[in-house]
């Protein structure tokens, strides 16, 4: 059998001996004109040629003739469009049997990607070649997003508060648990253990903090340099600061977490305690700043 490529042609040649009649046949069916010692054959099948003279007709041994064709447009389908950096995607391209297969990234050639699977784990447009002896065929691109993660998360404790780092959504976790419903940027501790905190963007991607080991559950409220700040958190309507005299505290102040002064107190020198009133203030985390004559403490507290 012999090959061509579509489009091409074989010239085949039937030479005999002058007073001979010639007419060539494909498939054992006479080609209508074809009368001449040579012809251009571009179909595939079997060809012979038959010599006819006064003294009867031969007819040749059969010229078989196969016709390849390009490869195929190779089809690409991606598991994803986009995932989260250190997952990948797997590019699977169909009708591809019987090629020699070429994957690439952005035009360029992936060196030893030459199999009609490929995971990807970079961003980029990828695409695969198809070539047979007949040609290359290329598929269409298919576009990939590896999205970064956000930034890790860390926690810091402020009393018997944990507070984490960065954007929202969060969700921790207590000895690798999900809580229920604790999806704020802080966690009021109850129990000791260990807890961590994962954030997600908005491309879905999440990443967890390292592990925060804590250990002082029952310390509730605050009692630094003479100063004690009870209930903390707060549930009810007022917020209770003592301290010893010696402090001199001449004003307190409350800023919620945007950095706004929502109370101010003054003028307390002499005093030695002093009930602030939360029930208007909403729930949240809120900064505590005691000024005294020497210097200043900053707390937290919450209002829930």
């Amino acid at each position: 059998t012999n090959s061509i490529c579509a489009g091409d042609s074989i010239l085949l040649n039937g030479s005999v001996a002058s007073g001979t009649t010639l007419q060539w046949q494909w498939n054992g069916i006479d080609i209508t004109g074809a009368t001449d010692s040579l012809l251009y054959a571009y179909s595939g099948g079997d060809f012979t040629v038959v010599a006819t003279n006064s003294c009867g007709s031969a007819t040749s041994a059969v010229f078989s003739i196969t016709v390849n064709s390009p490869p195929v447009i190779p089809v690409v389908n991606a598991s994803a469009s986009s995932v989260c950096a250190g997952d990948s995607i797997l590019l699977t391209a169909s009708g591809t049997a019987g090629y020699t297969l070429q994957w690439q990234l952005n035009g360029i050639d992936i060196p030893g990607a030459t199999d009609s699977v490929l995971y990807v784990n970079t961003s980029g447009n990828y695409t695969i070649s198809a070539t047979n002896t007949c040609g290359t065929s290329l598929s269409a691109i298919s576009t990939v997003t590896i999205n970064p993660l956000p930034a890790m998360p860390v926690i810091t404790q402020g009393f018997d508060t944990l507070y984490a780092s960065g954007a929202g959504p969060y969700q921790w976790y207590f000895n690798g648990v999900l809580i229920p419903g604790a999806t704020l940027s802080y966690f009021v501790v109850t129990q000791n253990g260990n807890y961590t905190v994962m954030v997600t963007d908005a491309n879905g991607c999440s990443i967890t903090s390292s592990l925060f080991n804590y250990t002082s559950v029952g310390i509730h409220e605050l009692s630094i340099s003479g100063i004690h700040i009870y209930p903390n958190p707060v549930s009810g309507t007022a917020l209770n600061l003592t301290w010893d005299k010696k402090e001199l505290i001449n004003t307190v102040s409350i800023e919620n977490m945007l950095g706004q002064q929502v109370v101010v107190f003054t003028n307390l020198s002499g005093k030695a305690m002093l009930t602030i009133q939360v029930t208007n203030l909403t729930s949240g985390v809120y900064n505590l700043h005691c000024f005294t004559s020497k210097s200043n403490f900053n707390y937290k507290f919450i209002k829930e």
